[in-house]
């Protein structure tokens, strides 16, 4: 009281509680004079009694209005993170599982894109010249015969390439990063001991000064194709050569007309010889030998037909053992006296169907071989024989008929084909 300048504003967070009171133990009528006396007792004096008697201590009070307020704004904040922790889950999910589908869209179209290329052999890739780094795809891999992954450069891909074709490619290239845009060139590569034909192509990446700093292009493995090529080339080569076998053979039956026409005077005139040549004379041998000699050369005249008209041979009964005894003689002479001739003619040899002079032609050839690898001398074996092939037979030779065959054994003792042969 008596200060002028201070006015109460509100009250204090503090809360004084006051009270009077008698104690239960007491004298009941001295604690009833007690608590009437203090009954009669006004505020004012309770007051002065206690300023006046009784230390003053003060509890903090508190503030529930302030306490709810700082709770509301406290539980406003919790929710409010709690809801933006809920979006911000839900927006993460949402980009999380976005993300993951895109991901897995580009490992379904990486995979497509690659099965595709090994499918059409093409591969692609990317060549960074400044820092000499190429980007291959998994099928440029396989073409090249690469391990997935390995770090590539420009020297690696020259490296691969043909030794013939390695200067033209690098050539290529080079021309094309001096003053062209792109390029295509078709080269070798050899892959595990096998060589492919690859085409590539390639566009050049050229910065804003022209200067060339990449090439994007494809490889094509085109070893099929090529392989087709040369099939056709063989193939357009083999009827050039049918077509000229094709005119040698009517060649070779008009000259075998005029030549059989020779042969027919030959054997006519040595038969006609014959007749007047007595049989004790000594060359009617000789004549008998031309005679045989004409037959066998009319058998070869036959043969130069049945080539020019590229008719089947005629086969005919023929004994092989006869065929063969017949050309003792020849044979004998077309060897020479360093080699000795030796003939075992197979007991019950069946008659079989043949064109007798391509028997004979074969024995003879057969013969001059054996001549040729028997320079120093040795010995020719002409054999004939009855081979029979039963079931036991077939089951170890799959090829082989079952049945009763006729063989015919050329052998000599010469050196043979040497094995690196």
């Amino acid at each position: 009281e008596g200060l002028a300048n201070i006015k109460i504003v509100g009250n204090t967070p503090y809360k004084i509680p006051r009270a009077f009171g008698v104690r239960k133990d007491m004298n009941a009528p001295l604690a009833s004079i007690l608590r009437s006396s203090l009954d009669s007792m006004s505020e004012s004096e309770r007051g002065t009694i206690i300023n006046r008697w009784v230390s003053v201590q003060s509890d903090p009070m508190i503030d529930y209005s302030l306490l709810w307020k700082i709770g509301l704004l406290a539980a406003t904040i919790v929710l409010l993170v709690l809801f933006m922790n809920y979006r911000l889950s839900k927006l993460v999910t949402k980009r999380t599982s976005d993300l993951s589908q895109a991901n897995e869209a580009l490992r379904a179209s990486e995979a497509s894109l690659n099965r595709a290329q090994e499918v059409a052999h093409i591969g692609s890739w990317h060549w960074d010249i400044a820092e000499d780094r190429v980007n291959w795809s998994d099928e440029v891999y396989r073409i090249f015969g690469i391990d997935k992954g390995a770090t590539i450069t420009h020297e690696t891909f020259l490296d691969r390439i043909h030794p013939d074709d390695r200067g033209r490619v690098a050539e290529r290239v080079a021309s094309a990063l001096r003053n062209g845009s792109e390029y295509e060139v078709e080269h070798r590569v050899i892959v595990d001991g096998k060589i492919r034909w690859i085409r590539t192509r390639a566009e050049i990446e050229r910065n804003d000064l022209g200067e060339a700093v990449g090439a994007l292009g494809i490889s094509h493995d085109i070893s099929d194709r090529k392989s087709s090529e040369e099939i056709q080339e063989r193939l357009e080569e083999q009827l050039r050569q049918s077509q000229k076998m094709e005119a040698v053979g009517q060649l070779a039956g008009g000259v075998a007309h005029d030549f059989n026409n020779i042969l027919q005077a030959i054997r006519g005139h040595t038969d006609l010889a014959l007749q007047d040549v007595p049989i004790d004379s000594s060359i009617r041998e000789d004549l008998e030998e031309i005679s045989e000699a004409s037959d066998r050369a009319t058998g070869l005249v036959r043969q130069l037909l049945a080539f020019g008209r590229r008719d089947n041979l005629a086969l005919g009964e023929c004994n092989l053992n006869e065929a063969a005894e017949n050309l003792m003689k020849m044979v004998r002479r077309l060897i020479g006296e360093h080699i000795d001739l030796v003939f075992n003619p197979g007991a019950e040899i069946s008659t079989i169907q043949a064109d007798r002079g391509q028997i004979e032609q074969i024995i003879l050839n057969l013969s001059v071989n054996a001549r040729d690898a028997m320079p120093e001398g040795g010995t020719l074996t002409i054999e004939t024989e009855t081979r029979h092939f039963d079931s036991g037979f077939k089951r170890e030779n799959p090829m082989a008929r079952e049945g009763t065959f006729v063989a015919l054994h050329v052998k000599d003792t010469g050196s043979g084909i040497p094995r690196e042969i």
